[in-house]
């Protein structure tokens, strides 16, 4: 074999291996493939980055971190928990990841749980694949970047439909370059993290003036393990207060309503501007999470007045407000009498009312006042 056909052989092999890897390259610009999470049945980047073993331990493992924002909504099965995994490893300028959501006794064949969204936040940075039964989260190409080896991706999770609760595992693979277009120097982790799905379904919430105090009602559609509620106020939404706890049920299938009563709010100097309340829900083992935020507006709060038994009449006078509806309550909470109006003063008949001790629940277009009265006539 002559000098030239040795060099043309060479060459080829050369050009050969520049393709193969070029197309390797060209083939992941958008991302990993699907099953490579490193969860049971599946594989990892090894397979390809195989310059050093795959890392489940160490100072770099330790620097990466799931953590749990809150539930993006009411914390029911149909809205999202929000998360951010983040990987501090620097002298890696390109950073990227899978990740795969299982039940904690899952096998080869076991198909994921809940389903991985992008919010518009990570647009452009993460992705959802699908292999099997098995939906993956993964990086893009231009979401792998970072200077300093510091980089997060934030996602969220619905959990099943089928009301699951208990421990859930985020099986998750880091892959972190040199961003040489080759596979030496890099370094492949493996994290496996448990997340305890909160046993609460969340069926709804509400706040009202009544009177001068705010009354905070909300319902469970189920519990489990559900030790207590806590009350929080703010008004911002940025910095909160606990005013208060409501004893849980514990364990329930059915509906379970609560109620708690602010009545410290008329002592803030923002009383007259809007307030914000949320349910912190704390499980037995100390895991808990948010309601939805809800505001309630204190505008045109003036007491409204009551005169005029005589005549069979009470007259509700409120002089910022028009007066929505009135309702004549008994002690035993049964609505007796309703009239429904709209103007500031109303006339409320209370002819043929036994006597005895009623309630007057007055509603306006801002708030909702209770008043006690005696009808002796």
């Amino acid at each position: 074999m002559n000098t030239f056909t040795l060099k043309k052989i060479v060459a080829i092999l050369f050009i050969s291996t520049l393709i193969s890897l070029t197309a390797t390259v060209i083939s992941y610009t958008s991302g990993g493939p699907a099953g490579y999470s490193n969860a049971p049945g599946g594989s990892n980047c090894t397979s390809c980055h195989n310059s050093y073993p795959l890392q489940s331990s160490g100072g770099s493992w330790s620097n990466i971190s799931l953590s749990q924002l809150s539930p993006y909504g009411s914390g029911t099965s149909s809205y999202p928990y929000r998360f951010t995994l983040s990987i501090n490893n620097p002298g890696h300028s390109k950073i990227g990841f899978q990740l795969c959501v299982l039940p904690p006794s899952a096998i080869s064949t076991t198909a994921s749980i809940g389903t991985l969204s992008v919010p518009s936040i990570s647009t452009g940075l993460i992705q959802t694949v699908t292999s099997g039964n098995r939906q993956y989260l993964g990086h893009t190409s231009s979401g792998t970047t970072t200077s300093a080896g510091l980089i997060s991706w934030t996602f969220n999770w619905v959990p099943p439909t089928s009301a699951y609760t208990g421990n859930t595992n985020f099986y998750v693979v880091i892959n972190s370059t040199n961003s040489s277009s080759s596979t030496i120097g890099d370094s492949i982790y493996f994290k496996l993290f448990t997340l305890n799905v909160l046993p609460v379904k969340w069926n709804d919430f509400n706040a009202e003036f009544i009177n001068k105090d705010v009354k905070i009602n909300w319902s469970t559609a189920s519990e489990i393990n559900n030790n207590y509620f806590e009350v929080e106020r703010s008004v911002n939404q940025v910095e909160w207060n606990s005013i208060g706890t409501v004893k849980a049920i514990g364990n329930s299938n059915v509906l379970n309503r609560y109620e708690f009563i602010d009545s410290e709010i008329k002592n803030l100097p923002t009383y007259d501007k809007n307030i914000f309340y949320r349910i912190k829900q704390i499980d037995f083992d100390g895991e808990f999470e948010y309601s939805t935020i809800f505001c309630v507006n204190n505008i045109a709060l003036e007491e409204i007045t009551l005169n005029n038994f005589s005549n069979n009449q009470i007259v509700a006078i409120h002089s910022k407000s028009a007066i929505k509806s009135i309702r004549l309550i008994d002690n035993a909470g049964k609505s007796i009498r309703s009239q429904y109006e709209s103007n500031g003063q109303v006339n409320f008949d209370i002819s043929g009312i036994s006597q005895g001790m009623y309630f007057l629940q007055i509603e306006t277009i801002n708030t909702t006042q209770l008043k006690k009265i005696l009808i002796n006539q």
